[in-house]
């Protein structure tokens, strides 16, 4: 009878072992999320927090896991974390408390431990908008956003971008990057360096050689000012070993206290490509977009 109740035994231990095995190997790698375009081509996505969802701009440029409006923030549960000081690109300078938060989703991807500040409602629709380089206010007619996602939070995970599809997609590998139906042997490989303001790629142009913030904050692409007195159609535009040809790189009044960068890379030319972002390798992945016969 003991020796019947251990084949049992073991008989239901191989099922359990094997059934594990079969949602490991079909367990998905990745977790892809609509992406939603203002009039003014800032993204934005759909944010779980804490049992409610909110409409999020995403800005790679921020310095913060989460930025939100007081209104929202308010209504968290959310512990005190520290007191910092933040500064603008125009070397305006404010204080801005911050929290941490848990319960954060975005699809099926989880965060923890996340630390949110609250959004100066007076920054809050002020984005760069326009070829002369100039702020202006953002609006989307669907619903006010509650706030940013910036790159600390991405650094959490891969992250791959392609907004011709309108897809934000967080991989986990690369595996998980040939489950979402992409692959890297065509695309070109730009080392980038971490820095607090964010993602920072080296970039050759007719000006020499510049350091670009990787940031979808910003329609456009720009320089500091001081490089250029005007608009100015850069020729050579080099990121990795690919010259990406010709390209617009606007003015704008940084503030040399900036140090970081010399300039933005914007929306014009990430909506151009598809962008992955290793976060191991330290590396960004531009690729091209299917022509529509390849993607079929």
């Amino acid at each position: 009878m003991d020796l019947l109740h251990k084949k049992i035994s073991l008989f239901f231990i191989f099922l359990a072992i094997s059934f594990l095995i079969f949602l490991w190997g079909n367990k998905k790698h990745y977790c892809r999320v609509n992406v939603f375009f203002s009039p003014n081509n800032i993204p934005y996505i759909e944010m779980n927090i804490q049992g409610n969802p909110y409409l999020i701009g995403m800005d790679l440029g921020s310095s913060f896991d989460l930025s939100l409006r007081k209104a929202v923030l308010d209504a968290l549960y959310k512990t005190p974390y520290e007191f910092s000081k933040n500064q603008d690109l125009g070397g305006n300078t404010w204080y801005a408390i911050s929290y941490r938060i848990s319960d954060v989703k975005v699809g099926d991807q989880k965060f923890k431990d996340i630390v949110v500040a609250e959004l100066d409602e007076s920054e809050a629709k002020k984005v760069i908008i326009f070829p002369e380089g100039e702020m202006g206010e953002e609006s989307d007619t669907r619903q006010e956003r509650a706030g940013f996602i910036g790159m600390p939070l991405f650094e959490k995970t891969n992250l791959l971008l392609d907004f011709s599809q309108a897809a934000a997609i967080f991989i986990e590998d690369k595996k998980g990057l040939k489950e979402a139906g992409y692959h890297l042997d065509t695309f070109t490989k730009v080392p980038f360096q971490r820095k607090s303001s964010g993602i920072i790629l080296k970039a050759k142009t007719d000006f020499g050689d510049i350091r670009l913030l990787l940031d979808t904050g910003c329609t456009v692409s720009f320089i500091r000012a001081s490089l250029g007195a005007h608009r100015f159609n850069n020729m050579v535009f080099i990121l990795g070993d690919r010259d990406f040809g010709a390209m617009y790189l606007y003015p704008f009044g940084i503030s040399p206290n900036i140090n970081d960068f010399d300039g933005i890379l914007g929306m014009d030319f990430l909506c151009k490509h598809i962008i992955y972002i290793d976060q191991e390798e330290q590396a960004i992945y531009i690729g091209d977009h299917p022509k529509s016969d390849e993607r079929s």
